[in-house]
């Protein structure tokens, strides 16, 4: 041990050197370092570079720890499984000699409970326990007490917006104390720091990295790939390239492509990439790449139907004129992009078509706002035609077919659904085009393709297309047939984006088409696309499989059992923003946003928060009265004998809402200012309700 660090003292904390900058641009840049700011004996790694020696003055045990440390971290990309979020975050594990990560016993790796490092109870110097982000770890000498640093998350887990008054949150999760405590090993003044070669330290940052991630399909596919194989598909390209043997170059792929497809689930991708699920995201800009699809788009079909510009909903015709009018103000540009914006007075005023109209005016900017003004005969107000979405231009979307599809996802919503109806899908829809046009400030969506932007407007639209007014639960507990049909994972989510499409494509999932050869038949006979309702009848088939395959990711992740690791993923996206690919990251964020919109009923202002919070208790005693009916046990919040509403609000604000809407914040600036305050006046209001409901149960015991 060196004399610098041979006392029980902890070391002095680094000053903090970051330049002050505007609070979004500051949160976007904090976190890992960048490849130019590399700690005091970080090097550039290659298979090539040896390891350098240590010091004449470290201990012999304390190299061997340092050997030890590199078995461990060698391999430290296996240690993320598919479906977790943050396992290095939870779990015991004993590390001795070699041990490697991949034989991590449990679920969990290091912090949030106990590790011991090297050899049993072996550390670096002497035997001590090592504090860290609430877990023992045995690795230096003395005690001592790690605080963790803190960094973008400051807003999201401890502070309160402007406007907010102060109360207590949720305490840290074991994924943020892992964060905190990777960074304390990382730090260049630590003995644990010290004590790793550079390799160990380049690979548990890495690790780092894929907690921040958060839990990625494809990247847990690449995650566990042999990096042989992947490098393998790289030398295949470059030896299709130079071989002049057509069978060559077919084999080669075929072979690669096979193992990786059936053995991996990546998919062989369209010519230009060998495989798309490991081809990284374009480094074009957003424009540019939407202009390449675009240009795919011409060369590969031809129109199916001519764009009708100022094509009119009939919904729209049938209303009175002073209807007509004041739907007309209501699903004007900047109406829409209002925060405060009341569906209902929509949903009553088109007799029942809140979903249709709201999709109309959003997904058919700006030409439905013009359609609608020169219906009612208004020539006196200018209708902008440089806003909007321009969906119509850019996907040649016909808008008679989108009205179509909307009516009939409209129509199979279930009205007589106390919440999750077609009034709640139009909210979901407004509501997460409202965090977009307020995202649209800053820089996080300037490389987002167009098609991210329709494909997560899409999925607001059916996200819960079909809901049968029972929770997944419920569902997999009687074990209906949707449940059997999707194996009790993600039931109804599954069966939204399925039901979705088939609509779209004109599909039976009854058993008698699956066994049918009527799918074949009528892709050889291309009736798909001149299905009525297929809104993307004239894009290509790699432009139908992007938007059909980011629809499928964000309708799966409207599941609420994914709401704690979306939380953290969405925390974690914020730090590697400046590192990573920004379409990535960007198309997180906007997954996230959905959530956010489906959870948003307690972010809204009054009277609207508690008509959500009446139909959304209505509808789950519903569900507790069927239970009760089959015997069933009656699930929470569902007994309305029983249950209290303002204690289940104040609950859903404390620990699922607001926590939420601060990591939004972090995107979003403008959410800390005009939403994170209505949350806080809800959740005094639920407060007071709670209060009141106990003085009168007191009051009539007395």
């Amino acid at each position: 041990m060196s004399s610098s660090n041979s006392s029980n003292q902890p070391p002095e904390k680094a000053p903090d050197k970051r330049p002050d900058k505007h609070p979004i641009a500051s949160m976007l840049s904090w976190g890992p370092r960048t490849n130019n700011e590399k700690p005091d004996g970080m090097t550039e790694m290659d298979g090539t570079t040896e390891r350098p020696k240590m010091p004449k003055n470290m201990s012999s045990r304390r190299a061997s720890v340092a050997k030890t440390a590199g078995g461990l971290l060698q391999t430290s990309g296996q240690m993320l499984k598919s479906t977790v979020m943050a396992p290095v975050v939870a779990g015991k594990a004993v590390y001795t000699g070699g041990v490697k990560a991949g034989q991590v016993v449990g679920s969990g790796v290091a912090y949030g409970s106990k590790a011991v490092v090297g050899g049993g109870k072996a550390c670096v110097d002497r035997s001590c326990d090592f504090v860290v982000g609430g877990g023992k770890a045995v690795v230096g000498g003395g005690k001592y007490v790690v605080k963790g640093s803190k960094k973008v998350f400051r807003s999201a887990i401890g502070a309160t917006s402007s406007g907010s008054n102060s109360r207590s949150m949720a305490k840290q999760s074991k994924w943020d104390a892992g964060i905190d405590t990777i960074d304390s090993l990382l730090r260049p003044d630590s003995d644990t720091y010290n004590a790793m070669t550079p390799e160990q330290r380049k690979a548990l940052a890495g690790v780092k990295k894929l907690l921040l991630k958060g839990p990625s399909d494809k990247q847990d596919k690449i995650s566990h790939l042999p990096q042989d194989l992947i490098e393998g598909q790289e030398e295949t390209v470059e030896s299709n390239r130079r071989s002049s043997l057509k069978s060559t170059k077919t084999s080669l792929r075929s072979s690669t492509a096979h193992i990786l497809q059936e053995y991996a689930g990546v998919r062989a991708s369209a010519p230009g990439s060998l495989f798309e699920d490991l081809s990284d995201y374009s480094e074009q800009s957003g424009e540019d790449t939407f202009e390449a699809s675009k240009q795919s788009f011409a060369t590969e079909t031809a129109l199916t139907e001519v764009l009708d510009f100022d094509f009119v909903a009939p919904e729209f015709t049938k209303l009175s004129k002073p209807d007509q009018v004041r739907v007309f103000e209501l699903l004007s540009w900047d109406s829409l992009s209002k925060w405060s914006f009341d569906i209902f007075e929509l949903n009553d005023v088109t007799g029942g078509h809140p979903l249709l109209f709201v999709g109309w005016a959003i997904l058919g900017s700006p030409y439905a706002q013009s359609a609608m003004a020169k219906e009612c005969g208004i020539s006196d107000v200018h209708v902008d035609t440089s806003v909007g979405y321009s969906f119509v231009d850019d996907f040649k979307i016909p808008p008679r077919r989108l009205c179509n599809y909307l009516r009939i996802i409209e129509r199979d919503y279930h009205s007589e659904n106390p919440y999750h109806n077609e009034i709640h899908a139009a909210d979901v829809v407004q509501s997460l085009h409202t965090f977009i046009q307020m995202t649209f400030e800053g820089k996080i969506f300037e490389c987002t393709p167009k098609d991210h932007f329709l494909a997560i407007l899409l999925s607001a639209v059916v996200h819960d297309v079909s809901h049968p007014g029972k929770t997944n639960a419920f569902n997999v507990s009687v074990r209906t047939e949707v449940a059997v049909m999707y194996n009790d994972s993600s039931v109804l989510e599954n069966w939204h984006i399925a039901y979705a499409f088939a609509r779209m494509l004109d599909l039976s999932l009854s058993e008698t088409s699956i066994r049918s050869n009527e799918a074949l038949t009528a892709k050889l006979n291309n009736k798909r696309k001149k299905s009525e309702c297929n809104i993307l009848c004239n894009v290509s088939t790699e432009e139908f499989n992007t938007i059909r395959g980011l629809m499928i990711e964000a309708v799966l992740h409207t599941d609420m059992t994914k709401h704690f690791p979306m939380v953290n993923a969405a925390k974690g996206m914020l730090q590697l923003y400046d590192e990573e690919g920004a379409q990535e990251i960007a198309w997180k964020g906007l997954m996230f946003m959905l959530h956010m919109a489906d959870i948003s009923s307690q972010a809204k202002p009054a009277p609207l928060f508690r008509k959500w919070t009446e139909r959304c208790m209505e509808e789950f005693f519903n569900q507790g009265d069927e239970e009760a009916k089959l015997g069933l046990p009656i699930s929470p919040n569902c007994d309305r004998n029983l249950t209290k509403t303002p204690d289940s609000q104040t609950g859903f604000i404390k620990f699922v809402v607001e926590p939420a809407y601060q990591v939004l914040g972090l995107y979003i600036p403008r959410v800390q200012d005009e939403v994170l305050p209505i949350i806080t006046n809800n959740y005094e209001y639920w407060m007071q309700e709670k209060e009141q409901a106990e003085a009168d149960e007191q009051e009539e015991m007395t």
